[in-house]
């Protein structure tokens, strides 16, 4: 009986464990769709902060640091809040994406918002 308990409890920890890797696996292979989700993403958020902003980014997504220093220099203040915004706004979209993928620990019964809420904020952004 005491061997039956210790050979579960063997199992039950290496399942854990092979669990963990699996997890940190697929993290590390969702890698690209995570970048392509950040990418859409602030692609679409500039595309709304104004005309001004429309050539913030390239089509393929690097930034376009002349016109990024020119509006630095025209409105500083509001360029730093965007910035915040968008660096923000970066990391969420990949924490969504690894809560929605099964990739985080965290259970969305535990999240702080409710899920609908998490999705309706996440469509908000496709917009």
């Amino acid at each position: 009986m005491r061997a039956t308990k210790a050979v579960e409890k063997a199992n039950t920890k290496t399942r854990e464990e092979l669990t963990e890797v699996t997890r940190k696996l697929t993290l590390y292979e969702s890698g690209a769709a995570i970048k392509a989700q950040q990418d859409a993403t602030a692609q679409s958020f500039w595309a709304k902060q104004g005309d001004g902003f429309k050539d913030f980014l390239l089509p393929n997504g690097s930034l376009n640091l002349p016109k990024i220093e020119e509006l630095r220099k025209a409105d500083p203040e509001s360029f730093n809040v965007r910035i915040r915004a968008a660096q923000d706004l970066d990391l969420e979209v990949a924490e969504m994406y690894k809560l929605f993928n099964g990739l985080t620990r965290a259970a969305l019964s535990t999240c702080a918002a409710p899920k609908n809420q998490i999705l309706i904020s996440c469509c908000m952004l496709r917009r």
